[in-house]
């Protein structure tokens, strides 16, 4: 995408010298001719989620009003106004749906409504700023004149919601009302200027235009939001031209030199360690052998920023957000924005518009297994017992597995991985931790409550980290899966899992490379997935190392010490399952 310019800088007191900071819309305008730059963009880019973006240089004409240049920077002016209303109402319906969308009440026909209607809007604004001739029958068919009013009577609390979200909803009711409000000023000023025009013609000599919005009263493009900065962002900031899309399926992140000239907080990182002297903070995840399991530790937001997710980090530590910054551990081999989008929108953190634009969902997020309680079961101590599989949450089935019952225990999260591993051994005096054949699976809380409701994996078109392809993970590591159940997570606990009329396929190194280099979609030659892949139910192999440094300059990344195994079939989940011996709560 190209990179904008700034706007002019005028400073004349006429309304139609008043400058406005989208200088997006303006590259050039001659004293002595018509010819702007338009952002027409193909439909693939003008989106309720992407802001338009200048891509070809067109004429704009004004033919009742002679061509003339005070025209046409008043039409560009208008434009300018409009951009600002329309991406104003349109992130106040993306609110509304939001709040749908937190209370699982997509089902309701107000949400549709909602949904079509944001569609609706882009769509019509799409057509006015591809049309390059402005007449006064086009400025009265215009979304000027459209209904904005009716959408209002969606923005209704749904049904069992608590009393945070009717606020909510209030608030955005209210916000649009203001944004109706002054579009519907704004098409009473062009009307205005249509009745000036034909007076003129009858011989009146009046000023053609009526005053538009002076610069401070539009907000600039990457940041439409309200006064008090307290709301969502109102439409995605655009990468430059030498940055990805709002997506994370490129692997690919930003040069990590960059970090302190952004004001950033130093992480450490699996390739390149710590510029200096490691902080306490850090160093206390790292030491006694924690290093060995993790890619990143560090801030949030500086993590955020290398993944370009540059919407998310507008939003930490930002009133009315519980987003809040904070030093994290990404488990090796895991993309780190998604790993920590998914931790986030487990906590109910991440509001959901950001989430499905950073995680590749075209439209809404397709849930297929509500989690009804994210919370330890109650009575759980640092004494294994034996609990009902179907007592531990709403909808657990022990079919999945071997029994009716397993073993829990509870735990305190420890920093040192070291300290938490001995915590972890001593509550089994059985041993249970030191046996041979097992297998760790390592989640939130959440998670653990879907695959005791349904032992299958979440196979979505984003999960760009799985080496393996789509599957349901497992470690032979009890360092690693802590890592990715993090301080208030779970860990599955699997024993002698019976594979014996399965296809397990264990990889050589030339088959592991390309293996993982096409499930990560690094940009090799003549790569290609062995003819094993197809056919296996299970696959075992390591994990890899410096992933993101490979991906980044397109090698094939090294082979680290951990292993992991996929099962990437009905058989082998369900042959998985039926070894479930324990589970491990970690808390408070």
């Amino acid at each position: 995408m190209a990179d904008h310019q700034p706007a002019p800088t005028g400073t004349g007191s006429s309304a139609t010298e008043s400058q406005s900071p989208f200088g997006s819309l303006l590259e050039r305008v001659e004293s002595a001719a018509t010819t702007i730059t338009l952002p027409l963009a193909p439909s693939s880019q003008t989106t309720p989620t992407k802001p338009i973006v200048a891509t070809e240089t067109e004429d704009l004409h004004a033919p009742e009003w002679n061509d003339e240049s005070e025209a046409v920077q008043w039409f560009i002016q208008l434009r300018k106004v409009l951009k600002s209303l329309i991406y104003r109402y349109g992130s106040a319906l993306q609110k509304a749906k939001s709040i749908f969308e937190e209370t699982n009440a997509t089902n309701y026909n107000d949400y549709l409504v909602l949904t079509e209607s944001l569609q609706a809007v882009f769509a019509r604004w799409k057509e006015f700023i591809s049309e390059p001739t402005i007449t006064v029958d086009f400025l009265s068919k215009s979304l000027l004149h459209d209904d904005f009013h009716s959408v209002g009577r969606r923005m209704r609390t749904p049904r069992r919601a608590n009393r945070s979200f009717a606020i909510r909803m209030n608030d955005v009711r209210d916000e649009v009302k203001e944004v109706v409000r002054e579009i519907e000023a704004l098409r009473d000023v062009v009307d205005e200027a249509a009745t000036r025009l034909e007076e003129n013609k009858d011989g009146y000599d009046l000023a053609p235009f009526p005053t538009l919005a002076a610069t401070e009263d539009v907000p600039d493009q990457g940041e439409i939001v309200n006064d008090n900065d307290t709301e969502e962002p109102q439409q995605p900031s655009e990468p430059s031209a030498q940055e990805e899309p709002d997506d994370l399926t490129s692997n690919v992140l930003r040069d990590y030199s960059r970090i302190e000239s952004e004001g950033l907080e130093p992480i450490w990182t699996e390739c390149d360690g710590y510029p200096g002297d490691i902080p306490p903070e850090i160093n206390e995840y790292l030491e006694e052998g924690g290093a060995r399991t993790k890619s990143f530790v560090g801030s949030i937001r500086t993590i955020f920023w290398l993944a370009k997710c540059d919407d998310v980090v507008k939003i930490i530590d930002a009133p009315g957000y519980e987003l809040k910054d904070e030093i994290v551990v990404i488990p090796r081999s895991a993309n780190p924005a998604g790993f920590l989008f998914d931790k986030y929108w487990d906590e109910g953190k991440m509001p959901a518009y950001l989430y499905r634009q950073y995680m590749g969902y075209v439209d809404e997020v397709i849930t297929v297994g509500y989690a009804f309680d994210s919370t330890i079961p109650e009575g759980l101590t640092n004494n294994p017992e034996a609990r009902r599989i179907q007592d531990l949450y709403t909808l657990c089935r022990p079919r999945f597995f071997g029994g009716e019952t397993v073993r829990c225990v509870k735990l305190g999260h420890e920093k040192a991985m070291e300290k938490f591993e001995k915590k972890a051994r001593n509550a089994f005096p059985d041993g249970l931790l030191d046996r041979k054949e097992l297998w760790f699976r390592g989640m939130s809380l959440r998670s653990l409550q879907q695959a005791l409701n349904f032992f299958l994996p979440v196979v979505t078109a984003n999960a760009a980290d799985n080496e393996f392809g789509p599957g349901m993970y497992f470690t032979n590591d009890f360092s690693m899966a802590k890592d990715y159940a993090g301080p208030s997570g779970a860990i599955m606990v699997f024993h002698n899992a019976d594979f014996r009329n399965l296809q397990v396929w264990r990889p050589n190194l030339e088959e592991w490379r390309h293996l993982v280099a096409t499930c990560l979609q690094i940009p090799l030659k003549d790569l290609s997935l062995p003819a094993e892949y197809r056919d296996a139910d299970v696959i075992v192999g390591p994990l890899s190392a410096r992933q993101s440094k490979a991906i980044s300059s397109r090698k094939f990344p090294p082979q680290g010490e951990q292993t992991q195994m996929a099962c990437v079939s009905y058989q082998s989940c369900e042959a998985l399952g039926k070894s479930l011996v324990a589970i491990i709560f970690i808390g408070a």
